[in-house]
């Protein structure tokens, strides 16, 4: 898999992903997804967590990091 070694996350546009899997792919990442939320919950954390995803090309993005770096969420 090709990620950054500082990277904390991976996101794939679910569009993106239902045009390059067959539904034999699709079921092993439901099964995995499944498996993330029973570990979440066993650990007594929330097992449906929800992020906000801004594109790094959007105009605006010097801002969000200037916001994220002030609540020490950046670098």
């Amino acid at each position: 898999m090709a990620v950054e070694k500082n990277d904390k996350y991976i996101v794939w546009k679910l569009s993106d992903l239902a045009r390059v899997t067959t539904k034999g792919e699709q079921m092993k990442l439901d099964g995995i997804q499944m498996r993330i939320r029973s570990r979440l919950q066993a650990d007594g954390k929330n097992p449906n967590p929800r992020y906000l995803v801004i594109s790094m090309d959007e105009p605006y993005i010097n801002e969000v990091i200037e916001i994220l770096k002030k609540h020490k969420h950046w670098g």
